[in-house]
């Protein structure tokens, strides 16, 4: 699955868990998962490549609750269970 694809699956899967996605330039860094006055907001980094983001935005997205009872592509959830049990 290609860095974009895999994006693209989680950006998905943040807005059936109605969480805001927004995609500004940042640092570079990639972005990541925060709370704006009690909503969460997925930040997007325009300014890192696709497989920054991917990893960086995983981070934050792999601790919510309620991941394993929905359907998840494969590689999400492999990506998922990897940033959740990085010695496996």
């Amino acid at each position: 699955m290609t860095p974009d694809f895999k994006m693209k699956s989680l950006i998905e899967l943040m807005e059936k868990l109605g969480i805001k996605v927004r995609h500004v330039p940042l640092t570079g860094d990639g972005g990541g998962l925060c709370t704006v006055h009690d909503d969460k907001v997925l930040f997007i980094d325009t300014n890192a490549d696709a497989e920054t983001c991917f990893e960086k935005c995983l981070e934050g997205v792999a601790g919510l609750h309620g991941l394993d009872e929905m359907y998840l592509s494969p590689v999400l959830r492999e990506a998922l269970q990897l940033h959740r049990n990085p010695s496996e």
